[in-house]
């Protein structure tokens, strides 16, 4: 208001450092502040639009051949891949965007990267071996979720987390879908990925059992 004002030379240069310095703060928030919300908002449009493929493993898997539609499952996947890694980025960026967490399992993109690569390990793993869907596409999208839990990794919490149980197939054996006589050996080798998805999963709040299923809120 003005009733104020410095009477010397050191406190007039005290009082430009303070305006100087309150500006700067301002700025300097506003301009982190709205990357996060934005980074927020891109996950939780990325899980929405993976939970489209289905609420369940067995149901993306199943919905995938029932339709035999390859060309589609592989549009898809790669948009997804293309906007993950936009997400891993920012992740490395602004940590903070860790503290976001979901509500609704739909919108928790750990929850549905984990869903995602059991889908696709069922795919190009859990089936007879006439029948695994192995393709350029998938295997980059493989690639990028690793490199999403690369950027977000943290090892100091939920160290004591352990492989979670293996995706239900009770749904494609009635569906006739031509799966391997050992899910246990197909799944043997992505042990170490999955504890770290059920990592993943944990730090969002979420227990394992939300992957199998579409719940509607955090456990």
């Amino acid at each position: 208001m003005g009733d104020f004002k410095p009477g010397g030379e050191f406190t007039r240069l005290l009082t430009a450092l303070a305006a100087f310095n309150g500006l700067v703060l301002v700025t300097l928030i506003i301009t982190y502040a709205v990357p996060v919300v934005q980074g927020a908002v891109a996950r939780r449009k990325l899980a929405f639009s993976i939970s489209l493929l289905g609420s369940s493993p067995q149901e993306m898997v199943w919905r995938a051949w029932q339709h035999n539609n390859t060309q589609g499952f592989e549009n898809a996947l790669g948009q997804i891949s293309s906007d993950l890694i936009q997400c891993s980025e920012q992740r490395l960026a602004y940590p903070l965007l860790d503290l976001f967490h979901c509500r609704q399992s739909r919108f928790s993109l750990g929850v549905q990267l984990g869903r995602l690569d059991d889908a696709l390990s069922l795919l190009t793993e859990g089936l007879q071996s006439d029948y695994r869907w192995n393709s350029f596409t998938v295997d980059n999208t493989r690639n990028v979720i690793s490199h999403y839990l690369d950027r977000s990794e943290q090892k100091s919490n939920n160290a004591d987390v352990g492989a979670p149980p293996l995706p239900a197939i009770g749904l494609l054996k009635i569906k006739n879908v031509p799966l391997a006589d050992n899910q246990d050996d197909a799944f043997d080798h992505q042990k170490n990925r999955r504890v770290r998805l059920h990592r993943l999963v944990r730090r969002e709040g979420w227990e394992w059992s939300a992957v199998e299923r579409e719940d509607s809120d955090a456990l």
